[in-house]
């Protein structure tokens, strides 16, 4: 039949997020996502918007989410916050997946890409309460707010290594005259992980002229020219398998310009480890941005924040910097509960957005 997620909901006498949206068509998770319900592709189809949970079947469909409601170890999107929490918070779990098809054609036989999550950009109405991409966000320039991820990319690189001996791991190169990012940090600790110990070769690459950053160079085709012949040969390149990690991939021009330049350099096979792949945005049209602070006398609002000494993720008052110095605030899983309860069935508009 032809319905609307907000008929199917007012059907179910269900609310976003309380209602998962199970479909093995990528189009129609797509559509999903946008009338913000939780969303489950099952099959093998790799969608632009990434789902949920992705599972091969509906029988690991129904053990995962039974899984993932009991607090155990999750490996599917759904476990992308397990895979960002200290130690202390509930158990790590890895958020994994194999994506060829983002690669171009003439790489993908040398070439494979690992990624570890989303990454919702600033304009997109998931970003406020997605810890994953505030912590990225942040990782740019401070070690400690990318710390939390090190367990999912040391499992990471468990992985990749398990399938091909590694050679070397590296990262992208900065650009001249610039530091080098708290990622390459990250990626050394991870390769002395007592279940990894890699060889990381940060300096395999190195960048020989400054370009414009490459979300201001356009579309994909434009990316791709605008990293062309700015990476070389740095320290040596080994022959065999090299893993070169980065934190985010969009268009993964520079990636894969870095990937053809250790290939031409001598390696026989490269290993993309991307910690997020960048999401397609969903407008904040929808869902509001901030939960009213509890606090009857302060006006302030609550917004994610991460504590500075143990990176845990906690929701504070936007007037504890103010004159009031406001302690409002709430614990992070019932932060995440009431902005998910603010939004409601009677925001999503009501059309034929999907066939069902």
């Amino acid at each position: 039949m032809q319905g609307n997620v907000r008929q199917a909901l007012e059907a179910l006498d269900g609310q976003p997020f309380h209602t998962v949206f199970v479909s093995s068509n990528p189009e129609e998770v797509a559509g999903a996502a946008c009338a913000r319900l939780s969303t489950l592709l099952v099959g093998d189809r790799a969608p632009q918007a990434l789902p949920d949970l992705w599972c091969a079947d509906l029988a690991e469909a129904g053990q995962r989410l039974l899984d993932f409601k009991a607090g155990r170890r999750v490996s599917g999107y759904a476990g992308e916050l397990h895979a960002t929490l200290p130690p202390s918070g509930p158990r790590s779990g890895g958020v994994l997946v194999w994506l060829p098809d983002r690669l171009d054609e003439d790489l993908r036989p040398t070439m494979s890409l690992l990624v570890l999550g989303r990454y919702f950009p600033t304009a997109d109405a998931r970003r406020p309460k997605h810890q994953p991409s505030m912590r990225l966000h942040q990782l740019k320039t401070k070690v400690a707010s990318g710390r939390p991820v090190l367990p999912a990319l040391a499992a990471a690189l468990r992985i990749v290594a398990d399938r091909r001996p590694v050679a070397a791991v590296t990262v992208v190169p900065p650009r001249p005259g610039r530091p080098g990012a708290p990622l390459a940090q990250l990626v050394e600790e991870a390769c002395r992980d007592g279940d990894v110990k890699l060889s990381f070769a940060p300096e395999m690459l190195r960048c020989v002229r400054d370009y414009p950053q490459q979300k201001a160079a356009g579309g994909f085709t434009a990316r791709r020219a605008n990293v062309e012949g700015v990476f070389r040969e740095g320290s040596h390149v080994p022959r065999g398998h090299v893993v070169i990690v980065d934190d985010i991939w969009t268009s993964g021009s520079t990636v894969m310009a870095c990937a053809r330049q250790l290939l031409s350099a001598g390696a026989t096979f490269v290993t993309a480890v991307s910690l997020a792949l960048d999401q397609p945005i969903v407008l904040s049209a929808l869902e509001p941005a901030a939960i009213p602070c509890r606090d009857p006398a302060c006006d302030g609002a609550l917004s994610l924040r991460f504590n500075g000494q143990t990176q845990h993720g906690f929701w504070g008052c936007s007037e504890f910097f103010g004159v009031r110095h406001c302690r409002g605030g709430l614990p992070w899983a019932d932060g995440l509960r009431t902005m998910n309860e603010r939004n409601t069935r009677d925001l999503i508009e009501d059309s034929p957005d999907i066939r069902f």
